[in-house]
């Protein structure tokens, strides 16, 4: 998906990335089976619980960086078409947020 977004609107700045939960473990395997970059939670920035993610959760910020929305991936998989367009739409929605 990054890539479509890349190419489809590349005059806003979409950047997914994944959040490995504070103690989670697991980042090594994980990391070296995706493409997207990887950063772990801490116990100073707590990112995970300050913006309320729960498992499998994509959590998306406007352009001022606040969150904009959480669409979870368990709930609606991205395996299904609608999903994975709304999905797309989301990103792009907020990124025209400023």
């Amino acid at each position: 998906m990054q890539n479509e977004l890349a190419q489809e609107y590349p005059n806003l700045d979409i950047q997914i990335l994944s959040i490995n939960l504070l103690n989670a473990g697991g980042a090594q395997s994980l990391s070296s089976s995706q493409d997207l970059p990887m950063v772990s939670d801490n116990s100073t920035d707590l990112i995970w619980s300050n913006w309320g993610g729960a498992w499998r959760d994509v959590i998306i910020l406007d352009g001022n960086n606040e969150v904009y929305t959480t669409f979870n991936l368990t709930t609606y998989s991205i395996s299904n078409p609608t999903n994975y367009d709304t999905l797309k739409q989301l990103f792009v929605d907020a990124a025209g947020t400023l």
